[in-house]
C-alpha cells in the first residue's frame, strides 16, 4: 500500500495537534509554578520590609519618647519660672 501525499499531510496535521496540546499542557505547569514563585517572592519581599522596618519604627518610637519627655521637662520647667 503505496503512501500518498494526502496521508502524509492528515499525519504532519495529527502529529502538529498532539505536539500543541504537549505544549499547552506544559504551559499550564508554567503557569502554576510561577503563581507559586510569585507567592513565595511576596512572602520574602514580606520579610524583608518587616526586618527593615522594625529599626527604623523602633528609632521613630524612641524619638517620639524623647520629643514627648522633653516637651514635658520643658512644660515643668516654665512652670516653675511662672511661680518662682
Amino acid at each position: 500500500m503505496p503512501l500518498t501525499t494526502n496521508d502524509v499531510l492528515v499525519f504532519l496535521e495529527i502529529i502538529a495537534l498532539l505536539l500543541l496540546v504537549v505544549v499547552l499542557f506544559h504551559l499550564v505547569f508554567v503557569a502554576l509554578d510561577l503563581r507559586k514563585i510569585v507567592k513565595r517572592f511576596n512572602v520574602v519581599t514580606a520579610q524583608l520590609e518587616q526586618v527593615i522596618l522594625k529599626p527604623i519604627n523602633m528609632a521613630d518610637a524612641t524619638v517620639e519618647w524623647i520629643a514627648a519627655f522633653l516637651e514635658g521637662y520643658s512644660r515643668k520647667e516654665k512652670k516653675g519660672k511662672k511661680r518662682g
